[in-house]
């Protein structure tokens, strides 16, 4: 997340990231806690490849913040 916004990161160059707030997927944890989703992930042996499971887990994390209740 770039400021708060989900980004593919793929899509983005380093510099466009300079000055800006960062946060990965470690990034998500606090206090070495994992979130809701993260903690659900591994309760529900969700695991895809290591690629895809990260953009995942941060796009799910982004929408429930935007949106705690979201619907079909």
């Amino acid at each position: 997340h770039i400021d708060g916004q989900p980004v593919r990161s793929c899509a983005m160059q380093v510099s466009d990231a300079a000055g800006k707030k960062i946060t990965t997927i470690e990034g998500l944890a606090v206090n070495g806690k994992l979130t809701k989703v993260q903690q659900a992930w591994v309760d529900k042996d969700v695991p895809q490849c290591g690629y895809c499971q990260c953009g995942m887990i941060m796009a799910v994390s982004a929408l429930l913040a935007e949106k705690p209740k979201p619907t079909d």
